[in-house]
């Protein structure tokens, strides 16, 4: 898709979330590009889109809600940002690949991704909350749709949702998080008492269910014993792939 973009004669940097697999942050090191997490998206974005130039593009990827959530923030809107058709082991769709195309002039090109967690979460949900909750605050996770941001007072990272709860213990009220609903309830029993906390929605992550504690002591036992299975890694990916890593470190230590 890369090589793709690349032949309309434009500076394409792609730009990859943190949690994917070591094979795409390869190929986004060797393009140029660095990965990001939700709490430095913006940072990374803005760098992005400067390396890429007025006339090149960035490649968002794989969450496209992240990614529009992001570019609202740096003021960019609709008619600057693209979700991307695929068309399977073809890469681009054949519409895409056209002079003049979407995708041959936005400035934020978006892998049509997202996850299916947030991205179930509905805006319907910030009403019935303000309505169950007068007065209330909503937040939510930027991997939300935008259409649901946008009817909240605030998003960020898991970090930012964290930093919030606790600004919401000392001050009392009532919090409403849109996010992986453990987190929420976790958050939810540690403030009892001092302010409330609330789901938007359930929103529950069968992955994240799986890191239990009994499943990391197992883990770890297996590691002490010998007898976990062993993760071989690509000895021609690393580098690429610490170069993406590199780059956001980099970038995000130039900005303190």
């Amino acid at each position: 898709v890369l090589l793709q973009l690349q032949a309309t004669g434009r500076k394409i940097v792609p730009l990859a979330y943190v949690n994917t697999t070591l094979a795409l942050k390869a190929v986004v090191g060797e393009f140029g590009g660095a990965v990001c997490t939700s709490a430095n998206a913006r940072t990374m974005l803005a760098w992005a889109l400067e390396e890429a130039g007025p006339d090149g593009a960035v490649l968002f990827m794989p969450d496209k809600h992240l990614g529009r959530n992001t570019g609202l923030q740096l003021g960019l809107g609709p008619d600057d940002w693209h979700v991307l058709r695929l068309s399977g082991k073809n890469g681009l769709a054949e519409s895409e690949r056209l002079p003049g195309s979407a995708a041959a002039c936005r400035r934020l090109l978006l892998w049509p991704g997202c996850c299916a967690i947030h991205g179930h979460l509905r805006p319907e949900s910030v009403q019935a909350a303000r309505a169950a909750y007068p007065g209330c605050r909503v937040l939510a996770h930027p991997e939300c749709r935008p259409e649901l941001i946008g009817l909240c007072d605030g998003s960020g990272s898991t970090s930012y949702l964290i930093k919030e709860a606790e600004k919401a213990a000392g001050e009392g009220g009532t919090l409403i998080i849109g996010t992986e609903t453990n987190l929420v309830h976790r958050l939810r029993d540690r403030f009892a008492g001092r302010c409330r906390i609330e789901p938007l929605a359930p929103a529950i992550c069968p992955d994240m269910a799986k890191v239990t504690e009994e499943n990391l002591l197992a883990c770890l036992q297996g590691v002490a014993a010998g007898t976990a299975p062993i993760m071989t890694l690509q000895d021609e990916q690393l580098a690429p792939a610490r170069a993406s890593l590199t780059r956001m470190l980099q970038v995000c230590a130039a900005q303190r």
